[in-house]
């Protein structure tokens, strides 16, 4: 660990439990805080809510050991080989989703099937367990996440930011699962990269930005990003990782206190940001209705 972000990640510390004001009181106050945040064009945050704390930034594959343990038990794969694990997942979502229509999606292009990279997302999108952590380009959106359970508006909520490293600095930490022509990119499965024991290697060591190529209606509604942690810090939660070759500078977050859920989740549902809007299916319709959507 380097002597700048150790000292980074004890002042972090210190800030939060020092009690230092760090609570979202509505949706002005984070918009003005960011607007002051953002002191060039180029900066670039990423957004994620949780609507309790205590949680580590980790992707749901990895949050239970014994959850690992079932699935490596019903597929067949040894719990250490978290990629392959991954995959038969995956496959067996592919073998299901294949008969239907992806959801409102758009062609990557000229009736080509998506990747296996872009599955994965869409996958994730859909509640699948993976490797990948869900972030949002929007404030607004990571902020919903963090109010949109009302059966938790008696916990506080936390909400994350993530300010990026400037883009030549994270270039090299970028993946792209297409270019600009829509050419593939296959980056995370790839069926000719196998270990020894037939088993998919994990090939991404360090931390990576995920930019989606933009074909699904869920990525395109929730604004969406991801991260992957790579095989060096597969087992911690993404703010433990103290590596001078992450892809971002600051990693922070707000509470969003109990007294302010009900009226944030409101103000939002005002500026159109609700089940309706960020799950544009029938499920997502349903539920905006169920919750006196009109």
């Amino acid at each position: 660990m380097s002597k700048t972000l150790g000292l980074q990640k004890m002042a972090i510390d210190r800030e939060h439990t020092m009690g230092t004001k760090r609570e979202i009181e509505s949706v002005a106050w984070l918009l003005n805080e960011f607007s002051k945040k953002q002191t060039h064009p180029h900066t670039r945050y990423f957004y994620r809510g949780e609507s309790e704390q205590g949680h580590a930034l980790k992707p749901r594959l990895l949050r239970n050991k014994e959850t690992i343990n079932f699935y490596s038990q019903l597929y067949s794969c040894t719990s250490d080989c978290i990629v392959e694990l991954q995959y038969a997942l995956l496959e067996r979502f592919r073998r299901y989703a294949s008969s239907q229509s992806i959801g409102n999606s758009f062609q990557p292009s000229d009736g080509e099937s998506p990747t296996l990279d872009e599955w994965l997302c869409i996958a994730q999108h859909h509640g699948l367990p993976t490797l990948l952590l869900d972030w949002s380009l929007h404030p607004l959106i990571g902020l919903y996440f963090s109010v949109r359970d009302e059966k938790l508006h008696d916990k506080a909520g936390q909400f994350w930011y993530l300010k990026l490293k400037n883009r030549k600095d994270r270039k090299n930490s970028t993946v792209r699962f297409r270019d600009k022509s829509g050419i593939k990119n296959g980056i995370l499965l790839k069926n000719e990269e196998k270990d020894s024991d037939g088993l998919f290697k994990n090939k991404i060591v360090e931390p990576r930005i995920i930019v989606p190529w933009v074909f699904n209606k869920r990525i395109e509604s929730q604004h969406a990003r991801f991260t992957y942690s790579g095989k060096e810090h597969i087992d911690v939660g993404l703010e433990e990782i103290e590596d001078e070759k992450i892809p971002w500078d600051k990693l922070d977050w707000f509470e969003v206190p109990v007294k302010n859920k009900f009226q944030i989740k409101k103000d939002l549902e005002k500026l159109q940001i609700h089940e309706k809007t960020l799950f544009p299916d029938l499920d997502g319709l349903a539920r905006y209705i169920e919750g006196g959507g009109i």
